[in-house]
């Protein structure tokens, strides 16, 4: 027994002594593979990272090239200027020979705002200044004239002409007696061609009281007295009843307090010589 038990031992110790050795040679070809393999990796790795490198140089180069391209072909020179305005009667060369100094600048790099202070200022009575391109070598401006909207009466010389929207007097033999009119006094000038007599939120601000007065208090304003120096805008209204607001003000608080006080100064059966509103949270008023 002891012999047989002996015997059995040495085969236990010989399987596990022939697995080890087994499992040392798998081991010893698992890491000789993985080690292969990393090589290739790195092979793998180092080539993605060389084409990205490849393909960044490359975008760089192009991007350098067209630089320069740009800056100093003269194929992005302007070459043309098409002007398009709202009113066909409108002398074309005058804009031309504004912009005369633009013709041949690269159009990549004009300055749109610089271009419409430029004719803003040589026109005022542009009233507004759209600038396009159309590539490689094109400026499109298209231009929206003033038109009259009111009729201009300086007191001080007895004399009529067109305003705009925009505050400025444009030319033009005033024969419409559908405008709104509006009287300027205290004006230091001659009301002459594109003399700026009022700030567009000024004349904003006219239109909004007239409107606001006929529309809330069915007050119907025959024309409109300014005071340049006074800054003050008189409505004048039914039985050349007037309303005195200050224009430097917002004018909405200002005409409310007409609003809040008309049944207590009897608007809509007294006579008035003048009401006036200028005066934050007081009204004053003068009867007939």
């Amino acid at each position: 027994m002891a012999a047989m038990r002996r015997k059995r031992n040495r085969e236990v110790l010989l399987r596990t002594s022939h697995k080890s050795t087994t499992n040392r040679r798998v081991k010893r070809y698992r890491n000789r593979f993985l080690r292969v393999f990393r090589s290739f990796s790195f092979i793998r790795t180092l080539f993605k990272n060389l084409r990205g490198g490849i393909i960044f140089i490359s975008v760089v180069v192009a991007m350098a090239l067209f630089v320069v391209f740009a800056l100093f072909s003269p194929y992005f020179g302007i070459k043309k200027i098409t002007i398009q305005r709202d009113n066909p009667q409108f002398d074309i060369e005058r804009i031309e020979q504004s912009l005369s100094d633009y013709y041949g600048e690269n159009l990549l790099f004009v300055n749109t705002n610089t271009v419409k202070e430029l004719l803003q200022t040589n026109f005022p009575e542009f009233k507004s200044i759209e600038i396009s391109e159309k590539w490689p070598s094109e400026m499109i401006l298209k231009i929206e004239i003033a038109k009259p909207a009111v009729v201009l009466f300086h007191t001080d010389t007895a004399s009529y002409v067109y305003g705009s929207d925009t505050g400025i007097v444009l030319p033009g033999e005033v024969n419409s007696p559908d405008l709104l009119q509006i009287d300027v006094y205290q004006h230091p000038s001659i009301l002459d061609v594109y003399t700026r007599i009022l700030q567009p939120d000024e004349y904003q601000k006219i239109i909004e009281g007239k409107t606001f007065l006929e529309e809330n208090l069915g007050l119907p304003i025959k024309k409109i007295d300014y005071y340049y120096a006074a800054q003050e805008i008189h409505f004048v209204s039914r039985g050349d009843m007037k309303i005195w607001v200050d224009i430097d003000q917002d004018l909405m608080p200002q005409l409310l307090k007409l609003v809040y006080s008309r049944e207590e100064i009897k608007l809509d059966t007294d006579k008035f010589k003048h009401i006036d509103l200028r005066i934050p949270n007081q009204l004053f008023w003068q009867p007939i």
